[in-house]
């Protein structure tokens, strides 16, 4: 059996090893023209768009603070403005509050007609310096009723509701605007029943100082809100119902009084 002889170096001519490297050469350098063309168009646009975003990243950021900011001064706005609001309804509706503990020290418990006399010297020289009031009400459970209201001549009119004896009576005493007496009459016509009014029955309901809705007033037909206090004796029994009324606080029971007050602009309901 012969040996095998071994195989002999291959030898690549010099001319080829040449031409290879050069393939070599051209292909790395076209590689590298192609990423620095790559890099000089590309750079630009990524340098573009890191600018847009931070453009847009600083643009949002100054609306969330402004945003921010507007609403922490409007929410500091609506707050001072219910502040005032607050302050000014306070300042309105208190003469009413104030008026009717008055006359409930000065008339107490007592009905229409014992504690009205005393309530109506009070309202007649009290009334005229509340701007908003429109009329003072002193009810009774028996259906009595005094009313003291502003006229169209500056002076102030007393309406009376006699239910005694089981009869009912309606008088009016009428004066101008230095309160001197003007008439005085009798109206058959007028069915009011201060039992029957919303300050009333809320007051009476409530137990407590009560301020009604917006309602139309049964005498003046004008639209207004009533401030009622009702009285009771030591046994808890209903004893005078006062209300005063504004334009609009309507008020007056053995004892209720109410003010009546006016607010211009304000519709209220014809039911009341």
């Amino acid at each position: 059996m012969s040996e095998s002889q071994p195989s002999a170096p291959r030898i690549i001519p010099s001319s080829l090893a040449a031409l290879a490297a050069d393939e070599v050469a051209a292909e790395s350098g076209a590689e590298r023209r192609n990423w620095r063309s790559i890099l000089r168009r590309g750079l630009p646009a990524i340098g573009v768009i890191m600018v847009i975003a931070l453009v847009g990243g600083i643009a949002t950021y100054v609306y969330e603070t402004n945003r921010r900011g507007a609403l922490a001064l409007s929410n500091d706005l609506i707050a001072s403005i219910d502040r005032r609001v607050g302050l000014q309804l306070q300042a309105y509706m208190a003469p009413a509050e104030q008026f009717l503990e008055l006359s409930a020290e000065i008339a107490g418990s007592r009905g229409v007609f014992d504690g009205g006399p005393p309530a109506e010297e009070l309202a007649l020289k009290a009334m005229p310096k509340i701007a908003p009031a429109l009329g003072f009400s002193y009810a009774d459970p028996d259906g009595n009723f005094l009313y003291v209201v502003r006229n169209s001549l500056g002076g102030y009119d007393t309406k009376t509701v006699d239910r005694r004896g089981g009869g009912r009576k309606v008088t009016w005493v009428r004066r101008d605007a230095q309160g001197a007496l003007t008439e005085t009459g009798d109206d058959p016509s007028d069915m009011f029943d201060p039992r029957e009014r919303p300050w009333y029955k809320g007051a009476v309901a409530a137990r407590k100082p009560f301020w009604t809705d917006t309602y139309v007033f049964f005498t003046v037909h004008k639209p207004g809100i009533t401030f009622a206090l009702p009285q009771y004796d030591q046994s808890g029994k209903l004893r005078v119902p006062k209300g005063q009324r504004m334009q609009v606080l309507n008020g007056g029971t053995n004892s209720l009084y109410g003010m009546n007050w006016l607010v211009k602009g304000v519709i209220g309901s014809p039911t009341g």
